[in-house]
């Protein structure tokens, strides 16, 4: 390896913030929304705030990771038990998303 990437990569560890060279330069770190745009067209199982889950297909999304997905269905744990709502097209805002999966997530 070269010693400028082993230096920068220490720099960045000691420091806990990476430089944005060393973001260029390693190969194997994703930014986060780059991680998301890669995930554009494929589905994704998301874990909101509230006591509700989303699984859909990945349109678009923005700066602050609203997210467009559509043949989406929606889980929420409800006192009764669980309410499954199926979507055409769902527009989330990103400040109630917890967690973005990959995937399928809960069966039906």
């Amino acid at each position: 390896m070269a010693l400028s990437y082993l230096l920068e990569k220490q720099a960045a560890a000691t420091s806990g913030v990476a430089t944005a060279s060393y973001a260029t330069t390693n190969p194997f770190q994703l930014l986060p929304l780059e991680l998301v745009d890669k995930c554009t067209g494929s589905r994704l199982h998301i874990v909101m705030k509230s006591d509700k889950e989303i699984v859909g297909t990945h349109l678009g999304f923005d700066d602050f990771v609203d997210m467009v997905l559509e043949d989406a269905t929606e889980f929420e744990i409800t006192p009764e038990g669980r309410r499954v709502t199926k979507l055409d097209q769902i527009l989330l805002n990103g400040n109630n998303i917890t967690m973005l999966v990959p995937g399928e997530g809960p069966e039906v």
